[in-house]
């Protein structure tokens, strides 16, 4: 036992075992693509009433809106998104989310969206706004 070294009787010395090292890691088959399940009439009417611009929203507080409402999590074939309707109170927005790629999220369409429609910054500031309390600001 004194010619093993402390290392070899904790169990923490080289692997021993080569037949796991002499074959490559293989990673779980991926599929080419998922397949999504359609959304009904009425999950696109709740996605609609949930993720609308309100009239005199300001199109970056939407988009936060949205993002924190989860709308990420949210995948839309075309067709889907066609059906969604108008979400953001401009019909050349509506068309760049309708058209975005098959089967994205819709937040991908939102900001696709909204970068094509104003593709400078400049166009989405926002002036400063007097407020008086907290909730007033954000």
């Amino acid at each position: 036992m004194g010619a093993q070294s402390k290392s070899d009787d904790s169990g923490e010395g080289p692997d021993t075992d080569t037949s796991a090292s002499s074959q490559p890691k293989q990673n779980p088959p991926r599929m080419e693509s998922e397949v999504l399940r359609s959304m009904t009439l009425a999950e696109l009417r709740d996605l609609r009433k949930d993720y609308t611009r309100q009239p005199g929203e300001r199109i970056l507080s939407w988009l936060l809106r949205c993002r924190e409402g989860g709308v990420r999590a949210h995948m839309l074939a075309r067709h889907e998104a066609q059906q969604l309707g108008s979400l953001t109170i401009n019909s050349k927005l509506d068309q760049f989310v309708a058209d975005a790629k098959p089967e994205t999220s819709l937040w991908s369409r939102l900001v696709t969206g909204v970068k094509e429609k104003y593709p400078f910054k400049d166009y989405l500031t926002c002036p400063p706004k007097k407020w008086t309390k907290v909730e007033e600001a954000i």
